[in-house]
Formats: C-alpha cells, sequence, structure tokens
C-alpha cells in the first residue's frame, strides 16, 4: 500500500488565513539544515544505526510468519500506536561515585542515601539510567583542558567547557548574590555528562567554535569568580569553626 504525507492544508498558501505562512515555514527549514546535515553524516558514516533500520530486511523472515497468523484471524486490535511509544527515549546518567577517605560515618551515611534516593526516584518513574565513572566522561569531555588542577581551580575547566559547548545557557552556570556571581560548577558538569552520553550513544559530536580572545576572557572570569566563591567559602567555615570553639569554651567554663 503506498501513501503520500502532505502538509499543504496546514499552510497558509493552500488554505488561506489560519494557516501557517510560506515565508515563516521556509525560514524554520532553514533552521534545520545544520541538523539535517548531521543525520546525513551519521548516515554515510554509520554512527547512527536508527537511520539504518529502514533498510533491514533480515526481519522479514520472521515478519512472514506472524503475516500468516494474522490473516488466518478475524478481529484485530492494534493497541499503543503512535505517541510517545515511538519517540525518543529518556536515559539518565548518575556519576559513579563513592565517598572520601576523610568523611566520616555520618556524612558518609548521607552521601549514600542521597546517591540512592535518586536511583530510587529513577527506577520507580521507569526512567532507564547508566552509571559513569567521573574519569570516564571527564577525560574525553575535558581533554585539553586543563583539567589536573587543584581546589577551586579544579572547577574552571567544566564550567569553561559547558560554556564553550552551550553558550545558549551559559547564564545559567552562574547565581547571583547579593550583587555578586557564583559558579554553578555542578550544573556544568550535568552538562557535559549528557554530552558525553550523546556523543558515545549515537556517534555525534557537537563543538561550538569560540574564538581564542573570547575563551581566555570566559576562562579569567570563571577563575575569578570561581576563587572568590572558594574563598568566601573557607572564611564562612573559619568562622563557624571559631563560633563552635568559643560555644565550647563558655559550655567548659560554666561547668
Amino acid at each position: 500500500m503506498l501513501y503520500k504525507q502532505t502538509i499543504e492544508r496546514a499552510l497558509a498558501g493552500k488554505i488561506g488565513e489560519g494557516g501557517v505562512p510560506d515565508k515563516a515555514f521556509g525560514d524554520m527549514l532553514l533552521r534545520t539544515e545544520e541538523g539535517l546535515a548531521e543525520l546525513r553524516t551519521a548516515y554515510e558514516q554509520r554512527t547512527m544505526p536508527l537511520l539504518r533500520l529502514p533498510e533491514r530486511k533480515d526481519d522479514l523472515e520472521a515478519l512472514e510468519v506472524v503475516a500468516k497468523k494474522l490473516q488466518e484471524g478475524t478481529d484485530i486490535a492494534f493497541l499503543g500506536t503512535g505517541g510517545s511509544s515511538l519517540g525518543g527515549q529518556t536515559l539518565a546518567q548518575i556519576e559513579r561515585v563513592g565517598t572520601m577517605p576523610e568523611q566520616g560515618i555520618s556524612s558518609a551515611f548521607n552521601f549514600g542515601k542521597g546517591y540512592g534516593f535518586w536511583i530510587g526516584m529513577l527506577v520507580a518513574n521507569f526512567i532507564r539510567y547508566e552509571e559513569i565513572h567521573p574519569l570516564t566522561w571527564k577525560k574525553a569531555m575535558l581533554s585539553g583542558m586543563g583539567s589536573k588542577g587543584q581546589g577551586a581551580n579544579k572547577k574552571v575547566p567544566s564550567m569553561l567547557k559547558a560554556q564553550q559547548l552551550f553558550p545558549k545557557y551559559a547564564h545559567l552556570l552562574f547565581s547571583e548574590w547579593r550583587g555578586k556571581r557564583y559558579p554553578k560548577d555542578g550544573r556544568a558538569e550535568a552538562l557535559l555528562m549528557a554530552e558525553h552520553s550523546r556523543q558515545r550513544h549515537f556517534g555525534l559530536m557537537r563543538v561550538t567554535e569560540v574564538p581564542a580572545r573570547k575563551r581566555r576572557a570566559i576562562k579569567a572570569d570563571v577563575a575569578t569568580d570561581v576563587n572568590r566563591a572558594e574563598a568566601e567559602g573557607l572564611q564562612a567555615k573559619d568562622d563557624a569553626v571559631r563560633a563552635e570553639d568559643t560555644i565550647s569554651k563558655k559550655d567548659g567554663g560554666n561547668q
């Protein structure tokens, strides 16, 4: 059975007022060129198996057996055709991490409880997930980014790479409080983990070229914000320790 799919009756040029303007439709098609070019490359290089699925013929023999059974029936009910079952399936990424040697028993317990909570939420909502070691995705995504720094500098490569790959969402990688910017390196790493999964499963590279001068400027800004945030965090920690010592001394004097 042959059929033709057409959207002519959705266009203003065909049905007049109420239809999609032909120019707007043409402009939207132009915006898909980059994505179509990626799909064509993936098809030619066979990096996305799904694109080759319509060409497969090795399942025809098995389908013939099914077809014969259907021919013998009188009533056929089709359930679940179309809808989200034919769309993309969510695949979550969970970083495979463990406790640190310097963590206490209580801290390690709370860390494990939180880790299990997220896995439980995914399982309860029937969302597939993968556990990936941080060294695995960082080696792939932060290559050449100087990711072996210490302290606050360890956050800079992830922040910089995320801004390069997702410039439209760079503003979401920072929060502001009392007129100061604070880096959200956790969000940056989440983006990079998702992109690593996309590249690994579909073989598509998503690279946004950023001029060298702009890269240096972004890196300097991120480093400044990260260093200031860490310095303020350390200061707050010192203040808390001093306050605790003061309370302990007072309690000792009252006994």
